[in-house]
């Protein structure tokens, strides 16, 4: 009518087939006019995608529904098609890119329009599609060869040129958001970035540059140790056919910088590696801590202050995971290791780990530690040299400190990570004149030379000395001329006595045996072995001494002079009024 055409249509179609396009069973409510080259339709489609060729990528298994709005200008060579409530749906679909072994599984998939059309063909020089919108998906699953990503992808907002007659595919857009899981191992969420993808007749090229990715260890069935703590990531990757390459900085959730790294990864055999370049990390606390690295050290390692750089090592391939570390400590100090030590003050050495899954090392390595404390127990400037064997434990070939003008050390000794360990220590050359002066008691002095073994049993965070020993290397004498000596008259002539020995004892056997926890109170058995002045009818008289004392006292208490001389003198009268 004057005109213009139109037409109005319910279709059924049981099936339809050709070069380009297969459709199962379809439902059509086709309304459409014309006025000379303008053509205009809306159509209400209900239909199943049975397989759709778009160059090399190949569309398949796709029911969807939808409502259309297509314009048409026949002079302008043109056409658009966009959907009339925003977005349609489709409940499942699978994409193959044969050649590249490419295949992609979604569902529950929404397609949207962008700020334009969703879909623009022109055909004037030659047959173009421009295709803009935004894809989501509640599920999908990627695969590559044996390389191989499941969850809900990210949102993708993009813009795609297709030309049949070269057989050249274009799309570019952002990502956001999503939650994957790569080969059941990685996982990767949160993205926030830009890609670009271009698929001809003979190649296929990919490139991407993320602003974000949140990365994560995925735990499998009957894995519970997190290893890696969650970071983020941003940088760049670029897929040529076969083989992806990347770079990328690491951060914490945090903000803290951990470093930059490149890699490269094969898609077809799921094989690849990275070097991390770790960037001083400097540690403080309440900022960065090694366990919001690796969780595994909560617990065991914190409050931990000063730097550390190195590289980190990582390869793969199919269900294996290599990894290594070349590390540098500088004045390193921190609580711990585990409950059992108070602090670790100063470590500084470099370290090669040749695993980090369990923790490895390239053989033996020395590191230095300014001061171990261990509540009584202090140990000064040392070495150590260790090797972790990579079955959750450590061997010390030799760890030494300076103690008290002598040596505290471990020699050739191993200890679990996990349960009970025993730490033999061993000290040479005390010089019993220099506890003296740290103890600090008034009126206590002496001289000697000692030997001994502390064995330091580890177990649930405590630290205990079992069956520990020290004994004298030569002759010596302790000297105590401080008031409870003064007061010893008021508790009696044995006491007086006792003391008056303890003026100048000299003795020829020194023993001691230690036992208790190093955090609570511990049992000493001192046994004197030499002589004493004895006071006879107001002459000093020197008389041979066996001299027994026995403290059970909190070590913390008496090296901070909390109630020594009264302990010792209660202990005195005790033995006294035990024969001892």
């Amino acid at each position: 009518q004057d005109g213009v055409w139109r037409v109005a249509a319910p279709l059924h179609i049981a099936a339809f087939s050709s070069d380009a396009i297969s459709l199962g069973e379809s439902r059509i409510l086709l309304g459409a006019s014309g006025n000379g080259p303008e053509i205009v339709a809306d159509i209400d489609l209900e239909t199943a995608l049975r397989k759709a060729t778009i160059g090399r990528l190949m569309l398949a298994d796709a029911p969807f529904r939808g409502a259309f709005h297509i314009a048409a200008d026949l002079n302008a060579q043109r056409a658009t098609i966009s959907s009339k409530s925003d977005c349609f749906t489709i409940d499942k679909s699978r994409s193959v890119i044969a050649q590249q072994e490419i295949f992609i599984n979604l569902t529950g998939v929404t397609l949207c329009n962008a700020e334009g059309p969703l879909v623009t063909y022109r055909w004037n020089d030659e047959s173009v599609f421009d295709v803009s919108g935004e894809l989501a998906a509640q599920q999908g699953s990627f695969a590559m060869g044996e390389t191989k990503a499941r969850g809900r992808p990210p949102v993708t907002r993009f813009d795609a040129v297709y030309r049949p007659a070269r057989k050249e595919t274009t799309i570019a857009g952002g990502l956001a958001n999503g939650d994957m899981i790569l080969n059941e191992a990685l996982g990767m969420a949160g993205v926030i970035g830009d890609f670009r993808f271009d698929l001809d007749a003979d190649d296929m090229r990919a490139e991407a540059s993320l602003d974000r990715l949140r990365l994560s260890q995925h735990l499998g069935a009957g894995q519970t140790l997190v290893m890696i703590a969650p970071v983020l990531a941003s940088g760049e990757a670029v897929l040529e056919e076969n083989e992806a390459a990347f770079s990328y900085v690491l951060t914490t959730p945090e903000g803290y910088r951990l470093g930059r790294g490149t890699g490269v990864h094969h898609m077809k055999d799921a094989s690849g590696e990275t070097l991390l370049t770790l960037e001083k990390l400097t540690f403080s606390p309440g900022g960065l801590q090694p366990n919001k690295i690796s969780p595994a050290l909560k617990g065991i390692v914190t409050d931990a202050d000063g730097a550390m750089d190195g590289t980190v090592r990582f390869a793969w391939g199919g269900t294996e995971l290599q990894s290594g570390a070349d590390l540098a400590f500088n004045e390193i100090s921190f609580a711990g290791p585990t409950q059992a030590v108070t602090r670790t003050n100063g470590v500084s050495g470099s370290v090669q780990l040749t695993d980090l899954f369990p923790v490895t090392t390239g053989g033996f390595q020395t590191i230095t530690v300014d001061s171990v404390d261990m509540d009584a127990l202090q140990l000064g400037q040392g070495a150590i040299t260790f090797s972790l064997p990579g079955d959750e434990s450590i061997t010390i070939s030799n760890a030494e400190f300076p103690w008290f003008g002598g040596t505290l050390g471990v020699y050739e000794a191993k200890a679990g990570f996990a349960g009970e360990a025993t730490i033999p220590l061993r000290a040479r050359g005390v010089d019993l004149e220099k506890i003296f002066d740290y103890v600090d008691i008034e009126g206590l002095s002496g001289e000697g030379v000692l030997t001994g073994e502390l064995p330091v049993i580890f177990e649930g965070g405590k630290a205990r000395i079992e069956n520990g020993y020290f004994k004298s290397e030569g002759p010596g004498a302790i000297r105590y001329v401080g008031k409870a000596a003064e007061a010893a008259s008021a508790a009696g002539e044995d006491a007086q006595v006792a003391f008056d020995i303890l003026r100048d004892l000299r003795f020829n056997a020194l023993e001691v045996s230690v036992n208790g926890a190093l955090d609570g109170r511990l049992e000493f058995q001192m046994k004197f072995e030499g002589t004493g002045d004895v006071t006879v009818r107001k002459q000093d008289v020197r008389v041979p001494v066996v001299y027994r004392i026995n403290l059970d006292a909190a070590l913390l208490e008496l090296l901070h002079q909390a109630n020594l001389s009264r302990d010792i003198q209660l202990q005195i009268q005790r033995g006294l009024a035990n024969d001892d």
